[in-house]
């Protein structure tokens, strides 16, 4: 499995995307509410951009493959977004279009991956869905409700589904993975810059 290979080249950078400190206090429940509002606020942002790359993306894709991807992002955006809409109203979240340098970084990754390679972009998106998963389960059982709320979504049956679509998608490249492993390295790097700007409260620009 490609994917596998990959999550093994950067195992360690793996660990560190999704044993993150932001992910550890929201297991534990000791994250600041402050901390997720803002984390929630740049999410929606970075998922408009990274939707925006994933159609950019499917031009380049089999067809089939186009399909059954898109297919995947649009039910599993429904009921993404159905839970952000919930956390976001419950929490009394402003939305904002300002993004932070990280989130605005790493969405530029994303558009700059789809526009070289079907191979290229999945393995630049994978960190994103995948290690999601990983994370939604981790924090399930979260005493915050709100952090158990939004894990859910990802640490179900629908999202794992979704995300072997993906993955399975990756698996149709026959080349080497020399050619992609950048992309999946800079985009582990970038997530963990990603919850770090959370904690951090990064300034927007």
């Amino acid at each position: 499995m490609i994917a596998e290979s990959l999550k093994s080249m950067f195992a360690d950078e793996w660990d560190r995307y999704v044993n993150h400190e932001f992910v550890r206090k929201m297991r534990s429940g000791d994250l600041p509410l402050d901390n997720f509002k803002f984390y929630l606020v740049q999410d929606s942002l970075y998922v408009n951009e990274m939707l925006k790359a994933v159609m950019r993306s499917s031009e380049l894709l089999p067809n089939d493959m186009a399909l059954r991807i898109l297919s995947a992002v649009i039910l599993g955006r429904d009921k993404g977004m159905e839970t952000h809409a919930f956390l976001e109203k419950e929490l009394n979240v402003v939305e904002s279009n300002r993004m932070t340098m990280t989130t605005y970084s790493y969405t530029r990754h994303l558009r700059y991956a789809s526009t070289v390679g079907w191979p290229q972009f999945l393995a630049a998106w994978i960190p994103c869905m995948w290690g999601y998963s990983e994370v939604g389960k981790a924090v399930s059982d979260s005493p915050n409700m709100y952090y158990r709320a939004w894990a859910e979504f990802y640490a179900s049956s629908e999202y794992a589904e979704r995300v072997s679509v993906i993955l399975e998608a990756m698996d149709r490249f026959n080349g080497d993975v020399t050619e992609i492993k950048d992309y999946f390295l800079i985009s582990l790097k970038f997530e963990q810059m990603f919850w770090q700007a959370s904690l951090d409260m990064e300034s927007p620009i």
